[in-house]
Formats: structure tokens, C-alpha cells, sequence
């Protein structure tokens, strides 16, 4: 039996709880392409970051959750990216 790793209230995820959880993870993922793109410069990081599939691997986490939990993770995750990657853009610019 499955068991969520979020507190449901009425049915629902905590939404809370999800993006923190999102935030968390994507943390962790993008700490860890750190060490790879030190060395490189930051148009090369800016390549190389709008290719990684940061949506899919929270799904990957996540698997046997609701859609709903999938949902808010990924729109956060996605939220964090986009400001991660304007960050970038605006350095390399």
C-alpha cells in the first residue's frame, strides 16, 4: 500500500508542504549540476541548464503520488527554474 509522503486536509494535499517539498528538491538537483558546471562559463551553464528536464525528475520522485501533489510540485519546480535561468540570462548578458 502507498503511503504519501504529504499531509492531506479534506482530500488535499498540503500545498505547503508540496512546494517546499519542490523546493527542497529542486535545490538539492541544481546544487549538484553545480559541481559539474563550475568550470564552464555561463553561457555554456545556461545551455546547458535549459536542457535539463527539471519537471521530470520531481515527477520521478514522486511516483505513486496524485496528480494533484505531481501538479504542484512540477508548477513550483518550473517557477524556480525560469527564475534560475533569468538569473543566468542576465549574467551572461
Amino acid at each position: 500500500m502507498f503511503t504519501s509522503k504529504f499531509d492531506h486536509h479534506d482530500g488535499q494535499p498540503d500545498r505547503e508542504q508540496v512546494e517546499l517539498w519542490a523546493e527542497k528538491c529542486f535545490g538539492s538537483i541544481y546544487n549538484l549540476l553545480n559541481g559539474f558546471f563550475c568550470k564552464v562559463d555561463v553561457a555554456e551553464v545556461l545551455c546547458r541548464m535549459e536542457l535539463v528536464p527539471f519537471d521530470e525528475l520531481v515527477c520521478a520522485q514522486l511516483e505513486g503520488e496524485s496528480q494533484v501533489v505531481i501538479d504542484i510540485a512540477t508548477a513550483k519546480v518550473q517557477e524556480l527554474t525560469e527564475l534560475e535561468l533569468d538569473c543566468l540570462r542576465a549574467y551572461a548578458d
